[in-house]
């Protein structure tokens, strides 16, 4: 009885049917059913969209957004995950009459990609770059590249492959397929490429795009020298499928950040936040520093939890991680366990930051780390907020942002793509104590 009235407590949740009751629909015996209905769904009705699937361990999901924007896909990415039967209903929400879909296909585990590639069938597939973001369940880049490139050996006769040309992995790929191949990159092997750009802070950048004998000026919303490979597979995609390059390269300039990716956000007293708070992975914050060496501010403060899976020796990741911090900020918030973020610590000191501005927290309270950073806020200065995906630190983000945040959890693995999108945002305690919501939250 008390499931049941959990159950239908779910209905008076936005969106808790499809949140909350994503394990079971995960659950293999769903999952084998949905396979075969978006399989069946793609064959028989989706015969006109082209479908593009986005590969790859870093830059998805703004990759996804770019070659959308592009080829002027519409937006058929309902469900919060990319893979199993999230991926199925996404393909589902697709249009017979669409003409093209572009969806982000993930993994998790070995033998995923072949599914991906059952459910997708697709006609290009776009990948990003190959890192240790699976770190758990691959035991070398090697045996996620061998995975990931399972969907490319899948791609039909008349298929494209569009490929960063500066990744030696996702280079690799060529080999394995005898498709259509169109590189892109800085390098100048690379069929679409990147001859030069400019940092515009805090409006983003431009840049001159090749392309054999035509060059295209480029300008983005987004700040950082890798989303420039997002643009640069929009625009490689566009070539592809022959799409009117001058109309791919406005939208692209109308594309908004993607959020909680190193998003700009302004606040009343003249501070920026760089919202990072997406993932926590050891790449993607190495990323993140070099992002903010390049921003032109008074002072420049870090934010940042633990490293999310960190490769290798945990002391040899974490001083990296302290002297990345070190050559980017001013000053530096440490968030999460007191031995790891110590490393990190000490090793800003030893690269030279005085010690006076490097805090560590030895707390699971984001709310005491808003406090922390409210009061070391002072005008003109630019915040980095980023960390361990579970940690949910856009709720710092919101909180400085002035917005009601009364959610309680330590850490949370309710998958939404942001806090602010989650209904449980501006509830309590007791609003969480549901058979159905208990599985995704740790005290």
């Amino acid at each position: 009885m008390a499931k049941l009235i959990d159950f239908i407590e779910l209905a008076g949740i936005r969106g808790g049917y499809r949140i909350f009751l994503r394990k079971f629909f995960d659950s293999r015996p769903v999952f084998s059913v949905m396979i075969k209905l978006a399989r069946a769904y793609r064959r028989i009705v989706l015969r006109k969209p082209r479908v593009c699937a986005v590969i790859g361990s870093l830059g998805k999901t703004t990759t996804t957004r770019a070659v959308r924007a592009a080829v002027g896909g519409p937006v058929r990415q309902p469900w919060y995950s990319n893979y199993g039967s999230s991926l199925a209903c996404n393909l589902l929400a697709v249009r017979p009459w669409d003409p093209h879909a572009v969806l982000e296909a993930g993994i998790a585990y070995p033998g995923m990609m072949d599914d991906n590639s059952y459910i997708l069938k697709p006609d290009m597939v776009v990948a990003t770059a190959i890192a240790w973001e699976h770190f758990r369940t691959f035991k070398s880049q090697e045996e996620i590249r061998d995975e990931k490139v399972k969907i490319i050996r899948a791609l039909p006769p008349a298929g494209w492959a569009v490929l960063n040309g500066d990744d030696p992995h996702i280079r690799w790929m060529a080999s394995q397929t005898r498709v259509r191949v169109i590189f892109y990159g800085f390098g100048e092997d690379c069929d679409v490429r990147l001859l030069d750009f400019q940092f515009d802070w805090p409006h983003g950048m431009t840049g001159r795009v090749a392309y054999r004998d035509q060059i295209w000026n480029v300008r983005t919303r987004m700040f950082g020298r890798h989303f420039w490979y997002s643009l640069l597979a929009g625009l490689a995609a566009a070539v592809c499928w022959d799409a009117d390059i001058p109309v791919a390269i406005e939208r692209l300039a109308d594309l908004l950040p993607t959020p909680n990716r190193l998003e700009c956000i302004d606040l009343e007293n003249d501070c920026r936040i760089m919202d990072d708070t997406c993932k926590g992975g050891f790449d993607s914050w190495l990323t993140a520093c070099a992002t903010l060496e390049q921003v032109d501010a008074g002072r420049k403060i870090v934010v940042c939890g633990d490293i999310e899976d960190p490769p290798g020796s945990r002391a040899e990741t974490y001083r990296h991680f302290g002297e990345a911090i070190s050559r980017a900020a001013d000053a530096a918030v440490f968030f999460g366990s007191g031995s790891d973020l110590l490393k990190a610590r000490n090793a800003a000191h030893r690269a030279g930051m005085a010690r006076e501005n490097l805090v560590v927290l030895k707390s699971s309270d984001w709310e005491k780390l808003a406090e922390t950073v409210r009061g070391m806020m002072q005008p003109g200065d630019v915040i980095l907020v980023k960390g361990r995906s579970a940690y949910r630190l856009q709720r710092v983000v919101l909180a400085l942002q002035n917005r009601t945040v009364t959610c309680p959890l330590k850490i949370c693995n309710i998958k939404v793509h942001t806090c602010d999108e989650c209904p449980m945002l501006e509830r309590r305690m007791p609003d969480f104590q549901n058979h159905y919501i208990l599985p995704y939250i740790k005290q």
